[in-house]
Protein backbone atom coordinates (compact mmCIF):
# COMPACT_ATOMS: atom_id res chain seq x y z
CA UNK A 1 0.00 0.00 0.00
CA UNK A 2 0.83 3.73 -0.39
CA UNK A 3 2.98 5.38 2.08
CA UNK A 4 1.40 6.39 5.79
CA UNK A 5 1.21 10.16 5.25
CA UNK A 6 -1.38 9.34 2.45
CA UNK A 7 -3.41 7.16 4.65
CA UNK A 8 -3.38 9.98 7.27
CA UNK A 9 -4.46 12.69 4.63
CA UNK A 10 -7.47 10.52 3.59
CA UNK A 11 -8.76 10.03 6.96
CA UNK A 12 -7.88 14.27 8.29
CA UNK A 13 -9.63 15.54 4.80
CA UNK A 14 -13.01 12.96 5.10
CA UNK A 15 -12.90 14.86 8.89
CA UNK A 16 -13.41 18.60 7.39
CA UNK A 17 -16.09 17.77 4.91
CA UNK A 18 -19.72 17.86 5.56
CA UNK A 19 -21.35 14.90 7.69
CA UNK A 20 -23.70 13.05 5.67
CA UNK A 21 -26.44 11.04 7.97
CA UNK A 22 -27.58 7.74 8.24
CA UNK A 23 -31.02 7.19 6.93
CA UNK A 24 -32.78 6.10 9.88
CA UNK A 25 -35.15 3.64 8.33
CA UNK A 26 -36.40 2.02 11.88
CA UNK A 27 -35.94 2.47 15.27
CA UNK A 28 -34.27 -0.96 15.17
CA UNK A 29 -31.75 -0.45 12.15
CA UNK A 30 -29.79 2.60 10.48
CA UNK A 31 -28.63 2.18 7.06
CA UNK A 32 -25.57 3.65 6.74
CA UNK A 33 -24.71 2.96 2.66
CA UNK A 34 -26.48 0.59 0.00
CA UNK A 35 -25.37 2.48 -2.84
CA UNK A 36 -28.89 2.59 -4.40
CA UNK A 37 -28.50 6.10 -5.10
CA UNK A 38 -25.57 4.99 -7.42
CA UNK A 39 -25.74 5.65 -11.16
CA UNK A 40 -24.70 2.12 -12.70
CA UNK A 41 -21.27 2.07 -14.83
CA UNK A 42 -20.56 4.95 -12.50
CA UNK A 43 -18.16 6.07 -9.87
CA UNK A 44 -20.40 6.66 -6.65
CA UNK A 45 -19.76 10.36 -6.94
CA UNK A 46 -21.31 11.05 -3.44
CA UNK A 47 -18.03 9.37 -2.22
CA UNK A 48 -14.72 11.44 -1.85
CA UNK A 49 -11.08 9.79 -3.40
CA UNK A 50 -7.32 10.04 -2.23
CA UNK A 51 -5.37 11.25 -4.61
CA UNK A 52 -1.56 12.01 -2.79
CA UNK A 53 -1.98 14.22 -0.41
CA UNK A 54 -5.72 15.65 -0.53
CA UNK A 55 -9.09 13.87 -0.86
CA UNK A 56 -11.35 14.93 -3.15
CA UNK A 57 -14.66 15.22 -4.81
CA UNK A 58 -15.55 13.39 -7.68
CA UNK A 59 -16.03 15.81 -10.25
CA UNK A 60 -12.09 17.08 -9.07
CA UNK A 61 -11.34 14.24 -11.58
CA UNK A 62 -7.78 15.27 -12.71
CA UNK A 63 -7.78 12.53 -14.75
CA UNK A 64 -7.04 9.91 -12.41
CA UNK A 65 -8.22 6.22 -13.07
CA UNK A 66 -10.70 5.19 -9.91
CA UNK A 67 -11.26 1.72 -9.88
CA UNK A 68 -14.81 2.22 -8.31
CA UNK A 69 -18.39 1.87 -9.97
CA UNK A 70 -21.93 1.16 -9.34
CA UNK A 71 -22.78 -2.49 -10.83
CA UNK A 72 -25.98 -3.76 -10.35
CA UNK A 73 -27.08 -7.91 -9.67
CA UNK A 74 -30.65 -9.05 -9.34
CA UNK A 75 -32.36 -4.99 -9.20
CA UNK A 76 -29.64 -4.60 -6.94
CA UNK A 77 -26.96 -2.16 -6.49
CA UNK A 78 -23.56 -2.32 -5.19
CA UNK A 79 -19.98 -0.76 -5.04
CA UNK A 80 -17.72 -2.84 -7.13
CA UNK A 81 -14.20 -2.44 -7.34
CA UNK A 82 -11.06 -3.96 -9.40
CA UNK A 83 -7.70 -2.48 -8.64
CA UNK A 84 -4.75 -3.03 -10.87
CA UNK A 85 -2.11 -1.03 -8.78
CA UNK A 86 -3.80 2.46 -8.03
CA UNK A 87 -4.75 2.09 -4.33
CA UNK A 88 -7.27 4.29 -3.80
CA UNK A 89 -9.40 4.66 -0.99
CA UNK A 90 -12.89 6.25 -1.37
CA UNK A 91 -15.36 6.87 1.85
CA UNK A 92 -17.34 9.33 3.42
CA UNK A 93 -18.09 10.87 6.96
CA UNK A 94 -21.20 9.25 8.60
CA UNK A 95 -22.83 10.20 12.01
CA UNK A 96 -24.56 7.65 14.21
CA UNK A 97 -25.01 7.31 17.94
CA UNK A 98 -22.31 4.48 18.65
CA UNK A 99 -24.01 3.55 22.23
CA UNK A 100 -27.38 3.12 20.52
CA UNK A 101 -26.07 1.10 17.59
CA UNK A 102 -23.03 -0.28 17.98
CA UNK A 103 -23.07 -3.35 15.85
CA UNK A 104 -22.29 -3.44 12.16
CA UNK A 105 -23.56 -5.61 9.36
CA UNK A 106 -22.21 -5.55 5.93
CA UNK A 107 -21.91 -7.95 2.64
CA UNK A 108 -18.84 -7.88 0.73
CA UNK A 109 -17.93 -10.09 -1.99
CA UNK A 110 -13.90 -11.41 -3.14
CA UNK A 111 -13.76 -12.35 -7.01
CA UNK A 112 -9.86 -11.96 -7.29
CA UNK A 113 -7.43 -12.22 -4.21
CA UNK A 114 -4.07 -10.29 -4.92
CA UNK A 115 -1.76 -13.17 -4.94
CA UNK A 116 0.96 -14.32 -1.77
CA UNK A 117 -0.89 -10.78 -0.18
CA UNK A 118 0.37 -10.64 3.54
CA UNK A 119 -1.54 -7.34 4.84
CA UNK A 120 1.50 -7.09 8.26
CA UNK A 121 4.72 -7.61 5.95
CA UNK A 122 5.68 -5.84 2.92
CA UNK A 123 3.12 -7.04 0.98
CA UNK A 124 0.61 -5.52 2.14
CA UNK A 125 -2.42 -6.06 -0.28
CA UNK A 126 -5.81 -7.42 0.55
CA UNK A 127 -8.66 -7.97 -1.93
CA UNK A 128 -11.51 -6.07 0.91
CA UNK A 129 -11.21 -3.44 3.51
CA UNK A 130 -13.35 -1.47 5.65
CA UNK A 131 -12.48 1.07 7.33
CA UNK A 132 -14.12 2.29 10.45
CA UNK A 133 -12.98 5.62 11.98
CA UNK A 134 -14.13 6.48 15.47
CA UNK A 135 -12.22 9.28 17.19
CA UNK A 136 -9.10 11.52 16.65
CA UNK A 137 -6.60 13.33 18.91
CA UNK A 138 -5.55 17.10 19.02
CA UNK A 139 -3.48 16.97 16.52
CA UNK A 140 -6.27 15.06 13.71
CA UNK A 141 -4.66 11.30 14.56
CA UNK A 142 -7.55 9.19 13.75
CA UNK A 143 -7.83 5.97 15.42
CA UNK A 144 -9.50 3.51 13.31
CA UNK A 145 -10.06 -0.07 12.69
CA UNK A 146 -9.49 -1.75 9.48
CA UNK A 147 -11.53 -5.12 8.78
CA UNK A 148 -10.14 -6.98 6.17
CA UNK A 149 -10.66 -10.13 3.75
CA UNK A 150 -6.88 -11.17 3.28
CA UNK A 151 -4.90 -13.29 1.30
CA UNK A 152 -3.03 -15.50 3.51
CA UNK A 153 -2.82 -14.32 7.00
CA UNK A 154 -5.19 -16.20 9.23
CA UNK A 155 -8.55 -15.51 9.98
CA UNK A 156 -8.63 -13.86 13.32
CA UNK A 157 -5.94 -12.14 12.93
CA UNK A 158 -5.23 -8.69 14.92
CA UNK A 159 -2.49 -6.16 14.56
CA UNK A 160 -1.83 -2.40 14.31
CA UNK A 161 1.66 -1.85 13.06
CA UNK A 162 4.00 1.21 15.44
CA UNK A 163 3.40 4.28 13.04
CA UNK A 164 1.59 7.06 13.36
CA UNK A 165 -2.02 6.45 12.72
CA UNK A 166 -1.84 3.32 11.35
CA UNK A 167 -5.42 1.65 12.05
CA UNK A 168 -5.98 -1.63 13.65
CA UNK A 169 -6.21 -4.33 11.42
CA UNK A 170 -8.74 -7.06 12.24
CA UNK A 171 -8.62 -10.18 9.42
CA UNK A 172 -12.66 -11.32 8.98
CA UNK A 173 -11.98 -14.06 6.37
CA UNK A 174 -8.39 -15.30 4.55
CA UNK A 175 -8.05 -16.91 1.54
CA UNK A 176 -9.80 -18.51 -1.31
CA UNK A 177 -12.74 -20.19 0.85
CA UNK A 178 -15.77 -18.69 -0.34
CA UNK A 179 -14.38 -16.35 -2.96
CA UNK A 180 -17.11 -15.42 -5.46
CA UNK A 181 -19.67 -15.64 -2.65
CA UNK A 182 -21.21 -12.74 -0.96
CA UNK A 183 -20.85 -12.68 2.74
CA UNK A 184 -22.54 -10.85 5.47
CA UNK A 185 -19.98 -9.98 8.17
CA UNK A 186 -21.18 -8.67 11.58
CA UNK A 187 -18.91 -6.94 13.82
CA UNK A 188 -20.06 -5.05 17.19
CA UNK A 189 -17.74 -2.07 16.57
CA UNK A 190 -17.68 -0.61 20.47
CA UNK A 191 -16.18 -4.14 21.73
CA UNK A 192 -13.66 -4.55 18.76
CA UNK A 193 -12.62 -0.63 19.35
CA UNK A 194 -12.39 -1.28 23.01
CA UNK A 195 -10.48 -4.60 22.85
CA UNK A 196 -8.16 -2.92 20.18
CA UNK A 197 -7.12 0.50 21.86
CA UNK A 198 -8.20 -0.05 25.32
CA UNK A 199 -10.45 2.85 26.07
CA UNK A 200 -14.36 3.08 24.64
CA UNK A 201 -15.24 4.74 21.64
CA UNK A 202 -16.64 7.38 21.13
CA UNK A 203 -20.25 7.72 20.82
CA UNK A 204 -20.11 8.67 17.39
CA UNK A 205 -18.85 7.16 14.34
CA UNK A 206 -16.90 9.76 12.07
CA UNK A 207 -16.27 8.07 8.88
CA UNK A 208 -15.75 4.98 6.54
CA UNK A 209 -13.69 4.16 3.71
CA UNK A 210 -13.32 1.46 1.45
CA UNK A 211 -9.85 0.13 -0.17
CA UNK A 212 -9.23 -3.17 -2.33
CA UNK A 213 -5.81 -2.81 -3.86
CA UNK A 214 -3.35 -5.19 -5.54
CA UNK A 215 0.00 -2.48 -5.78
CA UNK A 216 2.60 -3.83 -3.48
CA UNK A 217 2.24 -7.34 -4.78
CA UNK A 218 1.75 -6.42 -8.16
CA UNK A 219 -1.37 -8.24 -9.14
CA UNK A 220 -4.91 -7.33 -9.29
CA UNK A 221 -7.19 -7.37 -6.44
CA UNK A 222 -11.45 -7.54 -7.08
CA UNK A 223 -14.31 -7.14 -4.56
CA UNK A 224 -17.58 -5.77 -4.03
CA UNK A 225 -19.56 -3.99 -1.05
CA UNK A 226 -23.09 -3.67 -0.21
CA UNK A 227 -25.55 -2.92 2.90
CA UNK A 228 -23.97 -1.45 5.78
CA UNK A 229 -26.65 -1.67 8.28
CA UNK A 230 -25.88 -0.33 12.16
CA UNK A 231 -28.02 -2.51 14.91
CA UNK A 232 -28.63 -1.97 18.70
CA UNK A 233 -26.35 -4.81 20.68
CA UNK A 234 -29.45 -6.64 21.72
CA UNK A 235 -29.70 -8.20 18.21
CA UNK A 236 -26.64 -9.97 17.93
CA UNK A 237 -24.44 -11.74 20.35
CA UNK A 238 -20.46 -11.97 19.15
CA UNK A 239 -19.27 -11.66 15.56
CA UNK A 240 -20.46 -13.68 12.73
CA UNK A 241 -19.66 -14.90 9.04
CA UNK A 242 -22.30 -15.83 7.23
CA UNK A 243 -22.15 -16.87 3.31
CA UNK A 244 -24.92 -16.57 1.07
CA UNK A 245 -24.46 -19.27 -0.94
CA UNK A 246 -26.23 -19.39 -5.02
Amino acid sequence: MKNLKYKIIFLLAMLLGSFVLANETTKDSLIIEDFSKGVVGEYPSWLKWRNGWSMKKHEEDDGVFKPYIIAEENENKYLKADDTGQSIIIGKEVKWNLKKYPVLTWKWRVRKLPEDADAWKGKNDSAAGLYITFKRNFFGIPKSIKYIWGSTLPEGTEFRKEKLGKPHVIVVQSGKENVGEWVTVTRNLAEDFEKAWGEKPDNKILAIGFLTDGNSTGTEASADYDELIAYPSKHFSGSKVEVEKK
